[in-house]
């Protein structure tokens, strides 16, 4: 029995590759599904291999393994049906649908189904005519159908009513798309009166913050201005206060200095009449007496008395 998986679409399966899952050999292409109208369900596929499709091969739903997007894999080990002995294969494919008030409606065209089960869940048709090709595709539910002939299919016309879309024709895309473009020119009228209103906010925005910017820039500058006043103003006090000292400092020291110059000199030149004083010779007056004895009178009030009597022979020289 095929596993589970998705549902399948009898269309897409004609002509899909067959291979046996022991082997791996192509067994042939889907030539048919097989299918019971009254019980709308599929029972199996019929495969052809050759050129001119001469053999044919019949497995049912529980010889197939699994339903793949590139093959069918069944169990060829189970006996297969021989499809001569299965009467003509019916489907309802190609066959017209009626409402049960006389109206034509379409022709089906394809149909769904479970592959694990075969239940056929819905059946696809077309509008007649034209617009088959304007329209797109429907879905038919297998509950909705009244009654089976060999040509046609009769349905309610509530059920008529009820039918949805299953795949959307050229109508049905151009008004989606009149639609599309029609909601995307509002939609981008929108994005663009809003593009413009977040500009102009944007704009606002700026402007204000520029003006912002200005205005502490100017009270900035002011300040600094003010600051850089103020610390001129004090450094040229504190530069006038400091040549004030300066310069009392220098008086003071050029006055120090003079009494100590003056000090210095007085003692030099004080010192210096000392030393000439005590430098200067006193004149001495030499006088010669008849005595032998000579008496040298200094000419203010030194007296020096000079012996000049011969000296007396010593005691040992005698």
């Amino acid at each position: 029995m095929a596993s589970p998986q998705a549902i399948a679409r009898q269309g897409e399966l004609l002509n899909r590759l067959v291979l046996d899952r022991e082997t791996a050999e192509e067994l042939g292409r889907v030539d048919q599904i097989w299918m019971v109208p009254e019980l709308h369900r599929v029972m199996g596929i019929i495969c052809t291999t050759g050129f001119l499709k001469g053999k044919k091969q019949m497995f049912t739903l529980v010889q197939i393994e699994a339903f793949g997007t590139d093959s069918i894999v069944v169990n060829s080990s189970h006996t297969s049906v021989n499809p001569e002995d299965i009467k003509p294969i019916d489907s309802l494919i190609g066959r017209e649908v009626w409402s049960d008030a006389g109206s034509r409606i379409g022709k089906l065209t394809d149909y769904l189904f479970d592959p694990t089960t075969g239940e056929i869940t819905q059946y696809l048709f077309v509008a007649r005519g034209w617009s088959s090709l304007t329209d797109g595709s429907y879905l038919l539910q297998p509950s909705m159908i009244l009654g089976l002939g060999s040509k046609r299919v009769m349905i309610s016309n509530n059920a008529a009513q009820e039918i949805s879309i299953y795949t959307e024709g050229l109508r049905h895309k151009v008004a989606k798309v009149s639609s599309f473009l029609q909601s995307d020119y509002a939609q981008t009228k929108q994005d663009v009166k809003s593009w413009l209103g977040g500009i102009q906010a944007i704009t606002s925005q700026a402007k204000e913050q520029l003006q912002t910017l200005s205005v502490q820039a100017k009270e900035q500058a002011q300040t600094v201005g003010e600051q850089l006043k103020d610390t001129t103003q004090t450094l040229a006090e504190q530069a006038q206060e400091k040549s004030q000292t300066l310069k009392e400092t220098l008086k003071d020291r050029a006055q120090l200095l003079g009494e100590q110059v003056k000090d210095k000199t007085q003692a030099l030149a004080e010192q210096a009449k000392a030393n000439a004083s005590d430098r200067a010779e006193p004149e001495v007056v030499v006088s010669v007496q008849p005595d032998t004895s000579v008496t040298a009178q200094p000419t203010h009030t030194t007296e020096v008395v000079v012996d000049v009597s011969p000296e007396k022979p010593s005691e040992s020289a005698q």
